[in-house]
């Protein structure tokens, strides 16, 4: 039988309703310590105490209390003052939310009561899988005290085909996250020894309230919404130390602090909310703290009816996504890679769009060299996979075993994950990663995850597009790609070449060509080897050629690499024989 609403009755006046609330809070109570004692929680204190703590204070009525302030400070010993985006509660939250549905995915399965707690709140509810009997005939009162609407609040009925849709979703994902922390490396771990004791500081980014301006109720709530969520969102990213200021005067001795660091970079992140025609205006500010200097600003304007929390992801993902403004600053201010180690974070977050060996390898060596001087810094580990996974995709190309770097790959991404499990860039390394060991499942999970959480950055989108068209899923892939332009408003040379990859596996040969024709690279392998095949096939042979000849340049005797290449990239058989027979027509080859 499917789960029901588990109605708490606390009237003080009616002697049979405290005995109903009695008998649930006990069935709720003797919930949380089977949860407690089970696998899945005997070992951490710290997610115990959590659970512990938003459930009594739920049904004691104080679930509006919940807040991240009020659990670091009460479970977590966090000073009173402290800044609640760090990301201890949250994580913890993460971490249990994982625990609750493997828990009800074996030992649980039997529980009367389903604990939950959704995404972006701490309050648990509470659901039965079957009716109590004590409780079957009783009428809901017409009122009740304060603490029933607490409980109210945090009841829900649950569709089993969802519930256990989510469940075995974030089972998946435990479970990749367990095989990491044991699968055997194919190649050496990163050297342990400190190259030097210097730490590289990270970029600080503080953020004061935002301001509204007009007489506007929708840009109060607004900025309401910022106020709340913002720093947030940001730190969830895992690309720079993020700090809430309460106010102003606030937030200008929050950034002398960072910049006392002169490994460090400290910058004020202002918002301005207007009412506009049909909507809002939000003007944003990145404001270098020392020069004063406005690194970037832009002006979006937020269509009536945006649910905040869309623009708070679109924000965060403008300032430090894939490639988002603080990348673009950190390359400004840092130009050289040699001259500023730092820099190799912000070229980091585009490794999906870097298709210069030396520049890859480069990156390598500089990603290499923080994390040997800084083996807590998640950012850098997280990116240093991405850089592997790219390195793994690229050996098969040349006829080399991919192995090492793939080892290397799920080293740096078990790392990530270990110091910060649920920030963007981990998520994207894990992805990454699955895609890499052919986990479809695992990926499927991880990228539906990303999207959920950070559809605000374009181009992770394009990116999920592009390895769902290499699985064969074109209509999600195309249909992710094209999202993701639409969001920049303009296509980048690589989405062009994505495009006509799947425009040749899906036999449109015409379009295949017209689309690689609007990439304009040379250096990128995977063009001249569309081109060649889809004018072959066009029975342009002569260009077809031409276009051979510049792949061979790029990946000499690529003929003979192209299955492991392909394989490698998780393409199916039938579209690996596409282009297979396409570069051998170009390449004048009977079959």
């Amino acid at each position: 039988m499917g789960a029901r609403f588990l109605f708490t009755h606390l009237q003080q006046n009616s002697k049979k309703d405290r005995m109903i609330a009695s008998h649930e809070r006990e069935l709720i109570l003797q919930a949380v310590e089977s949860i407690c004692r089970s696998s899945h929680l005997r070992r951490s204190e710290r997610i115990q105490q959590f659970l512990r703590h938003v459930v009594t204070e739920t049904l004691e009525g104080r679930a509006k209390l919940i807040k991240s302030y009020t659990v670091g400070v009460e479970v977590f010993g966090r000073h009173p003052g402290y800044d609640p985006s760090e990301s201890v509660v949250r994580s913890t939250a993460s971490r249990l939310r994982v625990a609750l549905s493997a828990y009800y995915k074996d030992e649980g399965k039997s529980d009367p009561v389903i604990i939950s707690i959704n995404r972006g709140s701490y309050v648990p509810q509470f659901s039965l899988r079957t009716p109590p009997p004590a409780a079957a005939s009783v009428a809901l009162p017409s009122s009740t005290a304060e603490k029933d609407n607490s409980i109210r609040k945090a009841l829900t009925t649950k569709r089993p085909s969802l519930l256990w849709g989510a469940l075995f979703a974030a089972i998946v994902i435990a479970c990749f996250i367990g095989l990491l922390m044991f699968l055997p490396s194919n190649g050496p771990p990163l050297p342990e020894q400190m190259i030097s004791p210097v730490a590289i500081g990270r970029t600080c980014i503080v953020v004061p309230p935002a301001v509204a301006t007009g007489h506007s109720t929708d840009a109060v709530d607004l900025v309401e919404a910022l106020d709340d969520q913002l720093a947030v969102e940001m730190r969830a990213i895992g690309a720079a130390t993020i700090i809430a200021a309460a106010d102003a005067e606030a937030a200008n001795r929050l950034a002398e602090r960072c910049a006392t660091d002169p490994a460090a970079s400290a910058f004020l992140f202002n918002v301005t909310v207007r009412p506009a025609d049909a909507g809002l205006l939000m003007v944003w500010r990145l404001v270098d703290f020392q020069t004063k200097a406005v690194e970037s600003s832009s002006t979006v304007r937020i269509d009536a009816g945006a649910m905040p929390a869309q623009t708070i992801n679109m924000l965060a993902s403008q300032v430090l996504g894939i490639d988002g403004t603080l990348a673009i600053v950190m390359d400004r201010q840092h130009d050289q890679l040699s001259g500023d180690p730092r820099n190799c974070l912000s070229k980091g977050q585009r490794i999906e769009y870097l298709i210069d060996d030396h520049l890859r390898s480069t990156l390598r060596d500089c990603l290499e060299h923080i994390v040997q001087k800084t083996p807590n810094s998640a950012e850098a580990w997280a990116l240093l996979s991405v850089v592997y996974v790219r390195e793994s995709r690229n050996e098969p190309t040349f006829g080399r075993n991919p192995a090492p770097f793939a080892g290397k790959a799920r080293h740096a991404a078990q790392e990530a994950e270990r110091l910060s499990p649920d920030t963007f860039l981990t998520l994207r390394a894990l992805m990454h990663v699955a895609f890499l060991d052919n986990h479809v499942p695992v990926f499927e999970a991880i990228s539906s995850q990303l999207l959920e959480r950070f559809g605000g950055d374009p181009n992770i989108k394009i990116v999920i597009g592009s390895y769902y068209d290499n699985l064969g899923n074109y209509d999600r892939g195309i249909a992710l790609i094209r999202q993701g332009i639409a969001q920049k408003r303009s296509a980048d040379c690589i989405d062009y070449v994505l495009l006509a990859f799947a425009a040749y596996a899906q036999g449109d040969y015409s379009q295949a060509l017209e689309l690689a024709n609007l990439a304009f690279i040379d250096d990128y392998y995977l063009a001249p080897l569309i081109k060649a095949a889809a004018l072959s096939q066009l029975h342009r042979v002569d260009e077809a050629k031409s276009e051979l000849r510049k792949l061979e340049a790029l990946r000499p005797n690529y003929l003979r690499f192209l299955y492991p290449d392909f394989r490698a990239r998780n393409i199916g058989e039938t579209v690996i024989a596409a282009f297979d027979d396409g570069l051998r027509k170009a390449a004048g080859e009977q079959h």
